[in-house]
């Protein structure tokens, strides 16, 4: 996962256009190395699903099956991520959308699991990475409204936090995003967000547009 992540932040600045020339970004160097950890996360996805094949007869109770399908939740977002990392159009990101549509259902699967064997007594805080960073991936990088909407929703039912990643917080910043950039959506329409609309990095944002 660090790798994947500090490999996609190396690459923001020549995304948003901010460095460009072979001197400043080598992006056939770029390529390669994404090449690299792409065949490695590939290896680990194999070595997983070979595990769990292996363990089925073992993995009887609900708890287990969240932990798989969490794994699965997470290899699913990061392989977008790591996928995406030198797109230069945020036009690109709707091709995407089965995978988008696709981690907001497992997503959905492993929260309503929890909620049912232990209803509200769910943890403030847990350190390590659940559902709320791929959720949140989606809700930045998905222009489908419905499927946006619904990754928001699943947030709202997970009010606590992920290591740094705090539920409250970022469903705020969320839903200031998708004003700035579906700011007629609503009543579950899709609306077709043009490229120059599109916001391709957030950070604390109002609906100001202030940063």
């Amino acid at each position: 996962m660090n790798n994947i992540l500090r490999f996609r932040r190396s690459c923001e600045p020549y995304v948003r256009g901010e460095i460009s020339g072979p001197f400043l970004f080598d992006i056939a160097e770029a390529s390669a190395e994404q090449r690299r950890i792409q065949a490695h996360l590939d290896d680990h996805i194999r070595a997983f699903e070979d595990y769990v094949l292996r363990q089925a007869p073992y993995l009887v109770n609900s708890k287990d099956a969240r932990s798989i399908d969490l794994m699965r939740l997470q290899n699913e977002a990061l392989t977008n991520i790591l996928e995406t990392s030198l797109v230069t159009s945020e036009m690109v990101y709707d091709d995407y959308l089965p995978v988008y549509k696709k981690i907001t259902r497992r997503a959905e699967k492993i929260i309503t699991s929890f909620q049912s064997d232990y209803g509200t007594h769910r943890p403030c805080i847990v350190m390590d990475m659940g559902v709320i960073p791929s959720l949140l991936w989606v809700c930045l990088k998905c222009r489908d409204f419905p499927t946006r909407h619904r990754a928001v929703k699943l947030l709202e039912r997970w009010p606590h936090r992920e290591g740094a990643y705090d539920s409250h917080l970022l469903v705020q910043i969320v839903k200031d995003h998708m004003v700035l950039e579906q700011p007629i959506a609503g009543d579950g329409a899709t609306a077709n967000v043009p490229e120059y609309a599109r916001i391709d990095s957030v950070m604390r944002v109002n609906t100001s547009g202030e940063e």
